[in-house]
This record gives structure tokens, sequence and C-alpha cells, in this order.
């Protein structure tokens, strides 16, 4: 009988706490577009009293951000290098 009561405990706080995240989420999701970290994070300090909801809410909002249909080639372009050998060869090095 404990077990029962147990499992239904642990239940009920899953359940509640899927309903706040879903709550945050839908409330991040309708933010405008911020051009500054220190906007969004005033914005988050002041809708959300909780630091565990004020991460969820971070989160949120920058994988909701995020373009996936640049390629991995546009990510991970090679970088060229240079080696010299003289200040003379570094300030006269050709393009």
């Amino acid at each position: 009988m404990r077990l029962f009561y147990f499992q239904i405990l642990l239940f009920t706080g899953f359940l509640g706490h899927a309903q706040s995240d879903a709550s945050i989420d839908d409330k991040v999701m309708n933010y405008p577009e911020f051009t500054s970290i220190n906007t969004l994070s005033i914005r988050i300090q002041n809708d959300f009293e909780i630091d565990s909801e004020r991460v969820r809410a971070a989160f949120v909002w920058i994988t909701g951000q995020m373009d996936y249909t640049t390629s991995l080639n546009q990510v991970f372009r090679p970088k060229r290098s240079y080696i010299y050998h003289s200040e003379f060869g570094k300030k006269y090095r050709m393009p």
C-alpha cells in the first residue's frame, strides 16, 4: 500500500513539473528577437522568480533562435594558416 501511495505522489510530481515547463516555453516563445544578451537577461529575470525557471527560459529562447539551415561546410570551414620565416616575409606577403 505504501508503494502505491509513493507511485501516486511521484507521478503527480512529474505531471506538475511538465505543466510548469510548458507555461515557461509558451511565454518565452512569444518574446521578441533580442539583439543584446543583457536585455534578454533582464526580461527573463523580471518574468521568472526561480533560478531553474530562468535557466529553462534561456535554454528555450536560445534553442528557438537557432538556424538549422546552415550547412556543416559553412560552419566548419577550414582556415588558412601562414608560416613566416622572417618579419620581411610577413610584411610583404602576397595574398
